[in-house]
């Protein structure tokens, strides 16, 4: 009698490997060969999600960062002359080739709110400029594949989005050399 294996069970992956203490870039964790639990058939889930939006809660801890990370290194299309896909070798994921003919096919915005932790309200606000210039500027090509699909409201808070994201980059410019004349 043949039983089935559930593809969606987790396995650990490099179970000789060293603990991850504090890491939660999947690309490192992997490229690193840190044990960590596959979760990889995380990705086949989004893609077949019936909802607009997926709300992922879990508790501290769990690895909420790491699938974001995760899910950015898979959808993400890769910088010039890097490999994503290979992370994904010997993954649950790779074994479904329906997900992975969408692997590295999408500029991908992925911000996590643990740096805002800031006790003024203005600093973590700062700090979220902050995050979203570098995603703006990872992904220079970005704005116009966004805004082919984007109506008249979305192309306006587009628009405030880099203008502000513009500004903040600017400021911070602004008072690093500041700062790095009073160094002098």
């Amino acid at each position: 009698m043949k039983t089935e294996v559930d593809k969606t069970a987790a396995r650990i992956v490099n179970p000789g490997g060293g603990v991850p203490c504090g890491i939660d870039d999947f690309g490192e964790l992997v490229s690193d060969r840190y044990c960590l639990v596959d979760k990889s058939a995380l990705v086949g889930g989004v893609l077949t999600c019936p909802h607009k939006v997926m709300l992922v809660t879990r508790p501290r801890r769990f690895g909420k960062t790491t699938n974001m990370s995760m899910l950015r290194y898979f959808f993400e299309t890769p910088p010039e002359g890097t490999n994503t896909k290979a992370l994904f070798d010997g993954l649950l994921v790779a074994e479904d080739t329906a997900t992975m003919e969408h692997q590295g096919r999408y500029p991908v915005i992925s911000l996590t709110l643990k740096s805002a932790k800031l006790p003024a309200w203005e600093e973590a606000y700062d700090e979220l400029c902050s995050l979203i210039s570098q995603e703006i500027d990872r992904h220079p090509h970005a704005s116009e594949f966004a805004i082919d699909g984007f109506g008249d409201e979305e192309r306006r808070i587009w628009s405030r989005l880099l203008n502000r994201s513009q500004n903040h980059r600017w400021r911070t410019r602004r008072r690093a050399g500041a700062d790095q004349s009073l160094e002098k």
